[in-house]
């Protein structure tokens, strides 16, 4: 439209056409005003115009002088109105009061280039300045001209706004719709699919070309996952309601192609707004949709999960807690011990951890709650039995365990555990430790009482054979020695099952062990075994551990008599002691340069009465690896052997820097001996007449 008014102003303008009261097109300023402000954005048109319109008419000037003047009030003009519409003018929302702000900025400046050609014209006639300026300024031809220019620019700019704005919400729409990462399909009034995005598109298999003007239900086909039955359609339920609707859980739809997905999905009515009283019908639907076919599995997974997670913790009387530090409030799952209200749930830890302590002991009191706060501080696992004392009811004893599970920067946030009924456990270890006290009294006793007729066996063996040796014959001597021989095997077996059964039993609280010394002791010991066979014994530096001292010479003096013992004849057997350290535990090497062992024997020399040899060859009874296995294992360590026939044998003890658990238990009874019966009266309840004693704890 402008460039249609431009034109036909400098045509007119050349062709000196005169019509009444429109002089205004023949001024080449005026023209140029006419249009130059819609062409602001395209400064090479407006300069262009300006110069053709500068040449229109008779000039007293020279056209030289014409032009850079006619510029000089044109080029202000069209950068003042350019730099009012970027920072002033577009911010204005309201296109009217943009419309009456642009033409008084039009009318503004127009009159206010009057004022300019005013001087200029009084400085060529020689006028009065003031006269001259207030003539132009209100020249009805002039303001004519600006306000036509600035009623047909405002609404020229007013439409562009307008076609620019509708321009970038189509293209930002068609931006969010495809970058959105749902599915959303858009319908008219009718159900006809209009839009379709690219995850649309993906999970229904129809591309928005091939999809528009089909309906929903076409495109769309959705069905129950649990009936396999049809689902009604969306669209048309909004359109019937004019309000959004979602489906049903459970829902899925059927692609192109026949793969099947499981969705979620919303659709809402497209509203122009309402007339009064009565709202519009809807324009269209926009359904929005998405894929949770995984999310569904994951789901059915965690739910089954849950019941496989609810059974195993109901069958193994369990508790199973997680506590939140910071928030101070337990989550629990089974309460087959009975320690909460009800079988899962949630509730305040504080109110949970008196109900407890009330029902605990002093010193198990104290010890819980000092284990609690190191595991809280260390991060490390704790570990608790205690006896839980409950009026009208016998004592239960539970184990709880536990670990920080979460944390940041400010410390620990969750400690997650467990807690178990162990009183049967407890009861059968007191059966068992009194079983072994029992057995190691009879051990103890058929010892003595064994060894008596032995001596006896072997004195009068000895005696019959000083006093009548001239009158037996060389067999009957010979079965003599067999006797003798026989009883002196029979005494040492007794005496290393006596070994083997004390040191199952309970042993004192662990000290810390210098090895150098218990090696000293050793070689001691084996003075005369090591000089007979000429054997070389190097011991490296050994560490400290915690241990028993007693037991820890027995077993290295097990390991060391049996490299002096499978020697190769050959040669003086080497016997080589050293340690390495590991984070948490030391491994001690005894290695020799025997007859070495086949792999296939290498776990049954650690059972007892196993012999790989006859005993004509070697002595012994079977009984030493077995009695230092033992030992090992009361450490809490391990035993092994590397070895091959003719290359000798290293056998590797771990043995831990820190005492085992029960070791710990032990040293705590030990040191909190002091007052006990006094406890014990206050937190056990009366014992009936029969009723056995409650078991210690178990660490």
């Amino acid at each position: 439209m402008f460039l249609v008014a431009g034109g036909l102003a400098t045509a007119a303008a050349y062709v000196n056409v005169n019509i009444p009261h429109t002089d205004i097109f023949l001024s080449g300023r005026y023209a140029f005003g006419a249009m130059g402000f819609v062409l602001l954005r395209f400064w090479g048109m407006a300069l262009l115009l300006a110069a053709l319109l500068a040449a229109v008419g008779q000039h007293t000037l020279p056209l030289g002088v014409v032009f850079p003047i006619n510029m000089g009030l044109t080029l202000p003009f069209m950068v003042i109105l350019r730099l009012l519409y970027r920072f002033i003018l577009i911010r204005v929302d309201n296109p009217v009061w943009f419309a009456l702000l642009w033409i008084a900025a039009v009318m503004t400046y127009y009159q206010g280039v009057m004022v300019g050609i005013g001087v200029i014209e009084a400085y060529r006639h020689d006028w009065a300045a003031d006269q001259s300026i207030l003539s132009y300024f209100r020249a009805q031809s002039h303001l004519i001209e600006s306000a036509l220019v600035a009623v047909v620019s405002a609404t020229g700019l007013t439409l562009v706004r307008s076609y620019e704005l509708v321009v970038r919400q189509s293209r930002e729409l068609e931006v969010t719709l495809r970058s959105i990462g749902d599915a959303v399909i858009v319908t008219d009034a009718r159900g006809m699919v209009r839009r379709v995005n690219p995850e649309a598109a993906r999970l229904t298999g129809w591309s928005e070309d091939e999809a528009r003007g089909r309906p929903l239900s076409h495109i769309l086909r959705l069905f129950n996952v649990e009936t396999r039955r049809p689902v009604s359609d969306p669209v048309s339920r909004v359109l019937a309601g004019g309000h959004a609707v979602g489906l049903a859980n459970h829902t899925g739809m059927i692609a192109r192609d026949g793969r099947e997905y499981q969705i979620s999905d919303s659709a809402a009515p497209i509203l122009d707004g309402h007339a009064p009283g009565t709202p519009l019908p809807p324009r269209g639907v926009v359904m929005v949709f998405r894929d949770v076919t995984g999310a569904y599995r994951v789901q059915a997974d965690l739910a089954n999960q849950k019941r496989h997670f609810e059974r195993a913790v109901a069958a193994s009387a369990t508790a199973v807690w997680d506590w939140n530090v910071r928030t101070d409030n337990v989550e629990w799952a089974g309460d087959t011990l009975g320690l909460f209200d009800r079988e899962t749930g949630a509730g305040n830890a504080r109110v949970l951890r008196e109900h407890i302590a009330g029902q605990l002991g002093a010193k198990d009191r104290m010890i819980f709650f000092a284990r609690l706060t190191e595991a809280l501080e260390t991060g490390e696992e704790f570990q608790h039995i205690a006896r839980l004392n409950r009026p009208g009811s016998p004592p239960r004893w539970l184990r709880s365990r536990g670990r920080v599970t979460e944390y940041d920067a400010n410390g620990p946030i969750r400690l997650s555990g467990t807690t178990q009924d162990v009183t049967d456990l407890q009861n059968t270890l007191e059966a068992l430790r009194q079983s072994n006290a029992d057995l190691e009294r009879f051990a103890s006793m058929a010892s003595h009482d064994l060894q008596e007729p032995i001596r006896a066996l072997v004195a009068y063996s000895q005696l019959l054979e000083r006093r009548h040796g001239e009158h037996l014959d060389q067999e009957a001597r010979e079965f003599l020695a067999f006797i003798v021989g026989g009883a002196r095997r029979m005494k040492t077996l007794i005496l290393d099952l006596l070994e083997y059964s004390r040191v199952g039993s309970p042993v004192p609280p662990f000290t810390e062990v210098d090895l150098n010394a218990v090696l000293a002791e050793v070689r001691e010991n084996l003075a005369q075994a090591i000089s007979e066979t000429g054997a070389h014994l190097d011991v490296e530096a050994l560490p400290t551990v915690p241990g028993d001292r007693r037991h820890l010479t027995s077993l290295f003096q097990n390991l060391v008599a049996n490299a002096l013992k499978f020697r190769r004849a050959e040669c003086a057997p080497h016997v080589h002691v050293a340690a390495h350290p590991f984070p948490d535990a030391w491994e001690v090497h005894v290695s020799d340069d025997g007859i070495g062992i086949d792999l296939a024997y290498q776990d049954l020399i650690f059972e007892p009465f196993k012999r790989l040899h006859p005993s004509s060859r070697y002595t012994g009874t079977g009984i030493g690896l077995a009695v230092a296995r033992r030992i090992v294992e009361r450490h809490g360590g391990t035993i092994r052997v590397k070895s091959a026939p003719g290359e000798g044998s290293c056998f590797i003890v771990t043995l831990p820097c820190l005492p085992p658990l029960a070791q710990t238990r032990a040293l705590e009874e030990t040191q909190d001996d002091t007052g006990e019966a006094q406890e014990a009266q206050e937190d056990t309840p009366t014992k009936k007449p029969g009723e056995a004693e409650p078991p210690p704890a178990l660490y």
